[in-house]
């Protein structure tokens, strides 16, 4: 009898271990899933967080490409400008220096003119005499 008690007991206590490790086990899986879940999430959030890093970083490359661009056409609109005004001191300079050569060379054949007119009649008037 006694060891029939002892043996009820050893069963029972054996029953009680077994559904106490079941629930140990089941407790282990449902953990291990929140788990994995949390780490399942922790990754799509980095993602997420790494996709939206990403358009910033781009949104902001094209900021500064735009910006970039705007100062680039700014220095060539003044650099055109500033050329164009140095430009035109230069081919205002190169056409008043035009016409005062031009006007010189006239002076210049009117003189010779001038002169040609009074040797012929310088020769013509000695030929007479």
């Amino acid at each position: 009898l006694y060891a029939q008690i002892l043996d009820k007991a050893k069963q029972e206590m054996l029953k009680q271990k077994k559904e106490f490790d079941d629930e140990v086990n089941a407790k282990r899986a449902e953990y291990t899933k929140a788990l994995n879940d949390l780490k399942t999430q922790k990754i799509e959030q980095e993602k997420l967080i790494s996709e939206q890093v990403s358009q910033k970083l781009l949104l902001e490359k094209q900021k500064f490409e735009q910006e970039l661009l705007m100062q680039k056409q700014n220095f060539q609109k003044e650099f055109s400008e500033k050329f164009n005004k140095e430009h035109e001191n230069e081919m205002k300079i190169m056409q008043e220096e035009l016409e005062k050569k031009s006007k010189e060379l006239s002076e210049f054949l009117s003189i010779k003119a001038e002169n040609e007119r009074l040797k012929r009649e310088q020769k013509e008037n000695e030929e007479r005499l």
